[in-house]
Order: C-alpha cells, then structure tokens, then sequence
C-alpha cells in the first residue's frame, strides 16, 4: 500500500480508514505484539509527539504524505486501539527507515 491523499477533513474528522488502514487479518503478526520497534515508535508517537529525526522515508514515499496518512488513523476512535498501532507500525515499516544513532 503506498500512502493516500489525506484531506484536513480526513485527519479532523477521521474518515476513510476503510482505504487508509489495512484489515487487521492483513496485518502481519509481528505487528500485533507490540514488541517491534514500529510498535514502540507508533506508541510513543501516540502518547507524546513523533520525533520526525529518527525516521527517513523510503525512496519514491512522500513523507508528509505518509505522515498525514498516519495521523489519520491514529486520530481515529475507531477500529480498536490495537488495530490502528499495528496497522500504523506496519504501514511505517513500508514507508520509512529508522535513523542509526
């Protein structure tokens, strides 16, 4: 999945998740437990603001783009809290690279 057009009414409002957010069944595993470090960053991005220097987007990801798709979905109430993590972390770990200290 590349990362969608995302209007401000989409980010206020929250709509669209049904084409911003992958099924949880098409989640990876390794997304749902919380333990990888896409997980940990969406957490912390979730709790306290995401550090945009420790990320690099992949080459041809627009990262505003990537970053407002994102935002969508974590601003959402629904799905499930787990669902919009994993379904954030996944979508990361297509779209960007962590920065090596």
């Amino acid at each position: 999945m590349q990362p969608q057009k995302v209007s401000s009414l989409d980010v206020s409002f929250h709509s669209n998740l049904d084409r911003l957010l992958p099924q949880f069944q098409d989640i990876p595993d390794e997304f749902k437990n919380h333990r990888n470090p896409w997980n940990i960053l969406v957490s912390e991005w979730f709790l306290k603001g995401l550090d945009t220097d420790i990320i690099e987007s992949k080459e041809g990801i627009n990262q505003c783009k990537a970053l407002l798709h994102l935002q969508a979905i974590m601003g959402s109430f629904s799905p499930k809290h787990d669902h919009r993590i994993s379904g954030c972390a996944y979508l990361m770990s297509q779209w960007f690279n962590l920065k090596s200290n």
